[in-house]
């Protein structure tokens, strides 16, 4: 299990208009998907870039090296 910041991620979410079903609408994946990742329980690539490219605080997604995100998103 990962130690994110759900709860700051979920509060990030809603003030920024985003939804689970959004992201996972956008991304092609089941929301459940989307769910499991922010609450640390699963790794997924597409979401965690989804989420930095919106603009959500890096420490908040426990991000451990930048190896794991895109270099367009990294830069």
């Amino acid at each position: 299990m990962i130690k994110r910041k759900s709860l700051q991620i979920k509060a990030w979410m809603v003030l920024n208009g985003i939804s689970q079903t959004d992201i996972g609408r956008e991304l092609g994946i089941p929301r459940q998907n989307v769910c499991a990742f922010i609450k640390g329980n699963r790794e997924s690539r597409k979401v965690l870039n989804y989420l930095i490219g919106k603009g959500c605080p890096k420490e908040y997604l426990a991000i451990l090296d930048e190896t794991h995100v895109l270099d367009e998103v990294a830069a």
